[in-house]
């Protein structure tokens, strides 16, 4: 066998660590990250190793040299442009001649892989993905599995109502070099994104093998710390450090002096000639890199401490990871979690406070208090958005994030309050700053902010008008969608590195005022609506806009609006109105009212009336929506010949799934992504439709194919989700699931749903029957088999 090492990432999320250091040469207690992934192929029997380089390559060349130290034969291909996971490996393919392990050079594990190797070859397996068990999988590739260890789904990186196992891709594959045919040459593939798709489509040899043992992807600081204290505490089978015991839990280097008042508190492990003073207090969880100085009083809990750093007196460090050559000036403190960079010097009495990242080479003055990143010469704040600094910020991390991509971003307002312009300004000019020109609009809806950016095909950020009228940024990709969540997790990722580029003053771009684009937006939206002498009237609250009751003249409709939904309904039951309607702040819901009763109609019978809207005024066609009202749009659909598109409920799935083209072609007069989240547009086109028919609103709603629904809530811990949806798929045939968003299980007389809540620690289980006992029965039954499954444990 041979082995494949991936050793080409930048290790972002570690910076500000690896802003001049390969990720693979991270220490883990003192020794780097690779070396413990080469350890685990040398223990196979392989000693011939392939090594895929791209960020400072020579770093890792220069360290591991031939591999004869190491009793491997190395070889290096480093990649000129990112070509991914499989396109790096593609890149040795004249080097690989066997079966072949690829694992990465920036994870840690102690996996015993000959299992898995015998399952390949018993298999005949083309690839088997090596799988293990985590309570939180949001950051890794959910993996679903067959009884014969065969794919059977997997999902990259999902939210949590994605989450349909807590098997998760290790990132280790065995490989035959049969399946290097399948990875474009000089082309950017992934193995998780391309390949295995690719492989699942088409029913190749394609298995996952579960291995028990400790794995970290050492993803972030956080995992970083983390695998450190697991090496430290024992729970790996990895021996910790180099050196001797010198008493139980502390190994020392060689040459290492420490003064007999100095206190080690294990577990320690300590460096080469390291020098730690009287009074000092080391431990526990603690690592000293080699030639380190720690003078007296100073003292280091549960800390790493890169080589050639210098630890004043009275220094404190809590939880904090302190790179080579940095200086803790005395009385200085640094806190859980915080970074410090290469030859950074944090000064006397100085707060670094907890989270906070300091660049290398970055002075902390005096008896100064850190609170926020320092990136340039100064702090920088991150994350929320109710400062100038903080809109500058994230006008910064949106540059980051699209400029491989567009030179320009569309920007607009939900509100003409005068704080919200101040931000709106303050994201400008990061997103000047950093060479991005803005198309700008105030005062506008979300829907007529999609509507635009669609228009220009650039991305976007609306600041909508949220609740207690604060700014909320919604971020859109260029074609009007919804960012996916990968994107908005760089964005988060962008936000808390602060590592943003400045472009030179003089290279600045321009911003653009663009105009609100109301009335291209009315005639794009209305233009299969009739004009009627005498069409309907509706009571609206809440959002009113006197454009949108000058279209509904134009075509016939009248909009009174009324300042409460209690007004609204009076108009209903004084027979002014035949429909009432609360529009909400940023234009894209409505809470609908067809009586007087104060009863709005249910969000299931709003989707599905909207669902026959857009299936007639299409004469067929295909209409997309959630799992939970798939069913009753099938049965009207089938009246039409039309096709229904199941998809997950979360937004910016369901938004993805709207744009994709695929669906466009296919609604030849409405498109759905006008209706679908436009309150204005779904009342109107609700009006036409019941002006076009002679049917009143009460009529029309009886007319939708509804059943009876139940729905019940049951507490789950969040690292216990993916265990029970893996359990769920167990313990149902599959030919009676669906997994296209939680797990379906459809039965004769109706079916049952379990979705893990977005937000909160609960699973949300929705039942559909044909009467409401049959409704409750499902849901019953699927609740009580979550709970034995949490009973059970894992």
């Amino acid at each position: 066998m041979q082995g494949i090492v991936m050793a080409g990432g930048a290790g972002s999320r570690l910076r500000p660590l690896t802003c001049d250091l390969p990720k693979p040469l991270v220490p883990l207690v003192n020794r780097p990250v690779m070396s413990y992934a080469l350890d685990l192929l040398r223990e196979l029997g392989i000693k011939d190793v392939g090594v895929t380089l791209q960020y400072l390559p020579d770093k890792i060349r220069y360290y591991y040299g031939s591999g004869d130290g190491l009793g491997l034969n190395m070889h290096y291909f480093v990649e000129e442009t990112p070509l991914g996971t499989a396109g790096s490996v593609k890149n040795a393919e004249d080097f690989l001649q066997d079966t072949f392990v690829v694992i990465s050079g920036d994870a840690l594990t102690d996996f015993d892989l000959r299992p898995a190797i015998r399952f390949h070859r018993e298999k005949k397996a083309l690839a088997t993905l090596v799988l293990t068990r985590v309570s939180v999988p949001l950051e890794y590739g959910v993996v679903i599995t067959d009884n014969k260890g065969r794919v059977r789904k997997f999902y990259e990186k999902p939210g949590w109502s994605d989450v349909f196992s807590d098997n998760i891709n290790t990132g280790i594959y065995i490989l035959e070099p049969e399946v290097l045919s399948y990875i474009p040459k000089e082309k950017f593939f992934d193995f998780s994104k391309d390949l295995f798709p690719m492989l699942l489509e088409n029913g190749l040899g394609m298995y996952g093998f579960s291995l028990d043992g400790y794995w970290c992807d050492i993803g972030d600081l956080n995992q970083y710390r983390e695998a450190q204290y697991r090496l430290l505490s024992g729970d790996t089978k990895w021996a910790i450090g180099k050196g001797s015991q010198q008493s139980p839990g502390v190994i020392m280097g060689r040459n290492s002096r420490i003064d007999p008042q100095a206190k080690l508190i294990p577990p320690v492990v300590i460096g080469d000639d390291v020098f730690i003073s009287a009074g000092a207090e080391i431990g526990p969880l603690t690592v000293i890199g080699s030639r380190t100085n720690i003078d007296g009083s100073a003292s280091v809990k549960h800390s790493i401490i890169w080589p050639e750093t210098v630890v004043k007196g009275g220094a404190a460090i809590r939880g904090a990871v302190i790179g080579r050559g940095a200086e803790i000036m005395p009385g200085a403190r640094v806190f859980e979690g915080a970074a410090v960079g290469n030859e950074a010097r944090v000064g006397a009495r100085s707060t670094v406070k907890p989270g906070v990242l300091i660049w290398p080479g970055k002075e902390v003055m005096e008896e100064q208090t850190i609170s926020v990143n320092m990136v340039w010469g100064n702090p920088v704040t991150r994350s929320d958005l109710g400062t100038p600094e903080q809109g500058v910020a994230l006008g910064r991390a949106l540059a980051g994030l699209w400029h491989s991509d567009t030179d320009a971003l569309y920007l607009s307002t939900g509100s003409d309050l005068p704080y919200f312009q101040m931000l709106a300004n303050a994201v400008a000019a990061g997103l000047q700053a950093s060479g991005i020109m803005v198309f700008k609009t105030d005062n506008i809806t979300v829907p007529l902010a999609r509507f635009n950016i669609k228009q220009q095909g650039i991305p976007g950020c609306h600041l909508a008008l949220g609740s207690n009228a604060e700014p909320e940024p919604i971020y859109f990709e260029a074609d009007g969608a919804l960012m996916g969540n990968n994107r908005q997790r760089k964005l988060n990722q962008l936000l808390q590195r602060q590592e943003f580029v400045l472009f030179p003053v003089n290279m600045w771009p321009a911003i653009e005022i663009k105009a609100p684009g109301v009335n291209s937006y009315l005639e794009k939206v209305s233009d299969f609506c009739g004009i009627y002498k005498e069409g309907k009237t509706i009571a609206v609250a809440g959002l009113q806009l006197p454009y949108w009751q000058q279209r509904f003249s134009e075509l016939g409709h009248r909009i009174v609006f009324r300042e409460t939904v209690a007004g609204a309904n009076e108009a209903l039951a004084a027979g002014d109105a035949e429909i009432g309607a609360e529009v909400s702040l940023n234009g894209e819901n409505i809470t609908l009212f067809i009586s007087d009763n104060a009863e709005p109609i249910k969000m299931r019978l709003l989707q599905l009336l909207l669902s026959k809207i857009m299936i007639e005024y299409n004469d067929g066609g295909v209409v997309a929506v959630p799992v939970e009202i798939a069913n009753n749009t099938e049965k009207m659909a089938a009246r039409r010949g039309a096709e229904v598109v199941q998809t997950k409920a979360s937004p910016a799935s369901y938004w993805h799934r709207l744009m994709a083209q695929d669906i466009t072609d296919r609604q030849p007069n409405l498109k759905q992504y006008y209706l679908w989240e436009d309150a204005y547009t779904q009342l109107l086109y609700i009006c036409d439709y019941l002006s076009k028919t002679g049917m009143t609103a009460v009529e029309l709603i009886r007319q939708l194919p509804a059943r009876p629904v139940d729905e019940k809530m049951l507490p789950c811990p969040w690292e216990a989700r993916g265990q029970v949806f893996r359990r769920l798929l167990e313990l149902y045939p599959s030919h009676v699931t669906d997994t296209t968003d939680g797990v379906k299980v459809n039965y004769p007389q109706g079916w049952a749903l379990a979705i893990p809540h977005v937000t909160r620690a609960e699973y949300r289980i929705v039942g559909e029957g044909d009467d409401m006992e049959a409704a409750r029965t499902l849901t019953g039954e699927l609740k009580e088999k979550i709970s034995y499954i949490l009973s059970q444990g894992s």
